[in-house]
């Protein structure tokens, strides 16, 4: 499990597989899924999540780009 997500966030270069990139989702509503996500300079409207309710809302999220971009969860900060 760890190298396949170590694969993901560090793709080699010009490799064609997916990558998992920190975005921000800067609109969501919960009950009907409907989301805006940032990445850099795009916007991206909709996209389908892995878990809906794992989504703690507006925030720092983790899209996997595969043919389709996917929101795989939100990014939580560690507090020590």
């Amino acid at each position: 499990m760890g190298r396949y997500l170590e694969d993901l966030l560090l793709p080699d270069a010009g490799a064609d597989k997916p990558v998992a990139i920190g975005a921000y989702m800067t609109g969501w509503d919960p009950v009907t899924g409907a989301n805006t996500v940032s990445v850099g300079a795009s916007n991206y409207t909709n996209l389908p999540a892995v878990n809906r309710a794992a989504i703690a809302g507006v925030g720092p999220v983790l899209v996997l780009f595969t043919p389709e971009p996917i929101i795989i969860g939100t990014i939580t900060p560690v507090t020590a």
